[in-house]
């Protein structure tokens, strides 16, 4: 009787050390920083989506870009030197920022990664818990905050953020939103600092003091209206206790008035002027749990545009 009682317990002793892991797994998998594009519940969701099609051929996809910047990086990372300091903009397809053709492939590779993979490695990482993804998003992320700035450009004579400041900017916030849980304090301050100083304040200084043709452009149309998103999504990774936060995100509601009542206008007459990306911005905030500050001043019409 003795023996079939150790023998009992043995059993279940083993069995229990073998199934440690895939439970410790399945309560270490990750969350939303901020829940941006996904909250917490979301994610469960979609966990279990993807083991059926269609939703595992499109994270397949996904995963394929992920593990070709898992692969490339450590071999594009060495080429990232001191010339990525020295040119003016990540990106180099529209101006001379640079003659220098290697230094212009360099500056294109790593717009390539930030704009393409950075991101799809970030997502698996949220959803596999696979911590390679994160340190390789985060590396591709924090490497691009060496440049100068991001997706500038000339535009009739004037550089400014065009289409795809909006991209580098959305793509890093939800690239950070994904890989929350994998950063330290010390990563997460650095991530809000760099997404401050290469997306958020710069559309703030611009809208605020450029004139005429320029704020039209920085807030309308295709261009305008990438930029503003991106502007307004790299806001709320902020967060409210950010130094000067809500007085950005208080600026950018109400360009976003500005965008609903005079560019598209009280009966839509000029709908085709407005291309209303920056609605994803202001679905986000809604939904994102990081930031309360300027809640009620959109309440009022909040049901009536954003459906």
């Amino acid at each position: 009787m003795s023996r079939y009682r150790f023998f009992t317990a043995s059993t279940f002793f083993a069995i229990w050390a073998w199934c440690l892991p895939l439970i410790t797994t399945a309560q270490e998998l990750p969350s939303p920083g901020i829940g941006l594009l996904l909250q917490s519940a979301e994610v469960d969701e979609i966990r279990e989506k993807v083991k059926v099609e269609p939703w595992s051929s499109m994270l397949s996809g996904i995963r394929k870009r992920a593990d070709e910047l898992v692969n490339h990086w450590p071999n594009d990372k060495p080429l990232m030197d001191q010339r990525l300091e020295s040119i003016l903009d990540l990106t180099i397809e529209f101006d001379a920022v640079t003659k220098d053709a290697a230094t212009r492939e360099m500056a294109k590779r790593l717009a390539e990664q930030m704009q393409t993979r950075m991101t799809s490695a970030a997502f698996v990482y949220l959803l596999t818990g696979e911590k390679k993804y994160a340190e390789v998003a985060w590396d591709v992320f924090t490497t691009a905050a060496r440049a100068n700035r991001w997706g500038w450009f000339t535009w009739s004579g004037a550089a400014m953020p065009q289409i795809h400041a909006g991209m580098y900017a959305r793509n890093s916030a939800f690239t950070v939103d994904f890989i929350w849980d994998a950063l330290s304090e010390q990563q997460r301050r650095q991530a809000r600092d760099i997404l401050a100083e290469k997306v958020v304040e710069p559309y703030f200084r611009l809208v605020l003091h450029t004139p005429a043709m320029g704020l039209h452009h920085l807030r309308s149309k295709n261009q305008g209206n990438n930029v503003f998103a991106g502007a307004l999504i790299g806001c709320l990774v902020l967060g409210d206790e950010y130094p000067d936060a809500k007085r950005w995100l208080t600026s950018y509601l109400q360009t976003y008035h500005w965008l609903l009542t005079h560019d598209i206008g009280w009966a839509g007459q000029g709908l085709e002027a407005g291309n209303l990306r920056a609605g994803e911005g202001i679905k986000l905030y809604f939904r994102g749990s990081g930031v309360t500050s300027a809640g009620l001043l959109l309440k009022g019409f909040r049901d009536d545009y954003l459906r």
